[in-house]
């Protein structure tokens, strides 16, 4: 997929097994295989592990936003 949108990560995201809740806050592609995510909830090293595999990357970049506020920069392949 070239253009990704908020509801398709989402749904992605939605359908993994994760042991905690998160939502989707927002999205910024800047190329075709590139992809901010910004998430909200408590996460954990595996969970970002299932989100990464699931867009075919094992090595996701993970930033602080805020209380319970990340950024994904996620490598689509």
């Amino acid at each position: 997929m070239e253009k990704w949108t908020k509801e398709d990560v989402a749904e992605v995201i939605e359908g993994l097994p994760l042991e905690r809740e998160i939502e989707v806050l927002y999205i910024l592609q800047t190329n075709s295989v590139v992809v901010e995510v910004g998430i909200k909830g408590n996460t954990s090293f595996s969970d970002i592990k299932k989100i990464g595999e699931a867009f075919g990357d094992d090595d996701v970049w993970i930033d602080a936003l805020g209380n319970e506020e990340f950024k994904l920069t996620i490598f689509i392949l």
